[in-house]
């Protein structure tokens, strides 16, 4: 008997269903999981006392250097700026 060619194949292999409590190994749902939209889970940590305090200091860090870098970038353009506007005046005013 021969099979038509529009006729879809068959699974080989049955699919494996999960019941929605999981296995006991696995939990369905942890306080400290999110499902996303594709059924994904995500785990995600609370933040202790030492790892907050480290976070906030990593972050001063950042905002500090940031701001030496502006302040470096200004500190070094001021008097460059400066240097041109008094040429300009000295040149304007020996024509």
């Amino acid at each position: 008997m021969a099979r038509e060619p529009d006729e879809p194949e068959r699974p080989r292999v049955e699919p494996e269903i999960i019941p929605p409590g999981g296995s006991p190994h696995q939990p369905f749902w942890h306080p400290s999981m999110t499902m996303r939209r594709d059924g994904s889970r995500v785990y995600t940590a609370r933040l202790g006392p030492v790892t907050g305090a480290f976070l906030l200091l990593l972050v001063l860090v950042l905002i500090v250097a940031i701001l030496f870098t502006v302040l470096g970038v200004v500190l070094i353009w001021v008097p460059i700026i400066v240097l041109f506007g008094i040429a300009a005046a000295i040149v304007r005013f020996l024509r």
